[in-house]
């Protein structure tokens, strides 16, 4: 989807069809098109393009969004795992939650946004989400679900590896989906160390959950 197009869906608290177009240019790309302008439009390009790499801030500000959801990677996420009931952990704002509830999934959505007290992330949410941690949820639900959805977990702390060390105890473990930046902006070095990651997403879904920023984020099955 076009930049314009998706901030008018996330204005009527919508949830975009598709992923959004990537913001950034190639290094060649950019070189030649600073060459065919003058010292002013360079300038503004300069502008325009900090605008740009600072997209994702603007949507955690004014959403409480860190990830951008899209239908169709929910569709083709619930036709691949064959899934039917979730539990999304960390949900923040719950458009993962939402997302898959709009593909005809059922999803219980939690968090106890301790993890996020300084910003819009937990105010405008998309789902209800309930007021309980991960692990609390994780022991309350797993056995009721076929799949969580994790997003964006923070890069301090100690949770995200409690975490995974009370999914790894499960005698019947749901599809764990995680989406983040491997080794970068979501996790923790001590989470990346310890997590293993399975290959079971496709071209076809990572095409449809493509960066639209420096930020490498994927759709990851963790174990």
């Amino acid at each position: 989807m076009l930049f314009r197009s998706v901030l008018e869906t996330l204005d009527q608290r919508k949830i975009p069809d598709h992923q959004l177009e990537n913001l950034s240019f190639e290094y060649d790309e950019m070189e030649n098109l600073k060459t065919s302008l003058t010292k002013q439009q360079r300038n503004r390009l300069h502008i325009c393009l900090n605008l740009l790499d600072n997209f994702r801030q603007y949507l955690s500000i004014h959403y409480g969004l860190w990830s951008l959801v899209n239908l169709k990677t929910c569709q083709l996420l619930k036709e691949h795992f064959k899934l039917s009931s979730g539990l999304e952990v960390m949900a923040g704002n719950a458009m993962w939650g939402a997302g898959f509830k709009a593909c005809g999934c059922d999803i219980k959505s939690t968090d106890d946004l301790s993890w996020s007290k300084t910003s819009e992330t937990g105010s405008k949410k998309y789902l209800q989400v309930e007021d309980m941690d991960a692990i609390t949820a994780l022991k309350q639900y797993s056995t009721k679900v076929d799949f969580i959805i994790w997003s964006w977990s923070p890069n301090f702390g100690n949770a995200d590896v409690k975490f995974l060390e009370e999914y790894r105890k499960l005698s019947q473990k749901p599809v764990l989906l995680m989406i983040g930046e491997y080794r970068g902006a979501t996790n923790t070095a001590s989470f990346w160390y310890k997590a293993k990651l399975k290959r079971f997403i496709t071209q076809e879904i990572s095409k449809s959950f493509a960066s639209f920023d420096f930020i490498n984020e994927q759709i990851m099955v963790v174990s």
